[in-house]
């Protein structure tokens, strides 16, 4: 898992709001459907969701699938 702060449409990324990955606060996992920049900073969100989050790492679909079944 990388953190990246570039990212294309489609790329498969697990998405945070804090940078501290604690899987306890708002995440979420898939492809990005939209990007950008705002006074507070980069922004990400993913599918179909109506969030934002604030911290970005890039994931293969293998760790992906491994996040998703232990949590």
């Amino acid at each position: 898992m990388t953190k990246v702060k570039r990212v294309k449409i489609d790329d498969y990324v697990l998405i945070t709001k804090y940078s501290d990955k604690d899987f306890t606060d708002p995440w979420n996992i898939g492809l990005i459907s939209e990007f950008g920049e705002d006074k507070k900073g980069l922004f990400y969100r993913v599918g179909e969701s109506n969030r934002y989050y604030r911290h970005c790492w890039k994931v293969t679909k293998e760790e992906a699938e491994e996040i998703l079944n232990n949590f």
